[in-house]
């Protein structure tokens, strides 16, 4: 408790220092303060994914991001959401019409695995594909991070590979 109004706290001190210019101060009190130079949002729903143009249009937690590197050498990066309403196939359909809204079209058919999990490749000129993966939580999952979580979808596009440093260690 002491802790999280330490953090209001703080957060009203520093949004109060980013607000609008200060009003112009009597003439015998000194002059004008400049506004202070705050960072302005990204224009990007959520910039770790590849293209700012994807928007989701439904409730949803971020559950895991994160980089990693195939069985068969490359890298890639993964996004990993929880819906929060519907069942899996609801939100395949959420994110296709996502997906859509943003240039991407589907490549090949959709398909489902043994286990039930809804998968379809995405692509759009100029960007990487994207590899969507969607399912519902079994029931053996007791503790979802969201308390809400329904399910998974993950999105999946490859990165370049980071290039090897070639100067010498000091």
């Amino acid at each position: 408790m002491k802790y999280g109004f330490l953090a209001l706290c703080v957060a009203a001190a520093l949004c109060s220092s980013c607000s609008k210019p200060q009003a112009e101060q009597p003439a015998n009190t000194g002059s004008v303060q400049p506004a202070m130079d705050c960072p302005q949002p990204k224009a990007g729903f959520y910039e770790i994914l590849p293209d700012p143009n994807i928007r989701f249009d439904f409730p949803f937690h971020l559950k895991q991001d994160r980089v990693y590197v195939t069985d068969k050498g490359p890298t890639r990066r993964a996004a990993v959401f929880e819906f929060l309403d519907g069942d899996a196939s609801s939100a395949f359909g959420n994110i296709a019409r996502s997906l859509q809204s943003a240039g991407y079209a589907p490549a090949g058919s959709a398909g489902t695995d043994a286990d039930g999990k809804q998968k379809q490749t995405y692509k759009k000129a100029g960007a990487p594909n994207l590899a969507v993966l969607v399912y519902d939580y079994p029931a053996s999952v007791k503790k979802p991070a969201h308390p809400s979580a329904k399910g998974i979808i993950k999105i999946s596009w490859k990165v370049a590979d980071a290039k090897k440093d070639s100067s010498p260690a000091d």
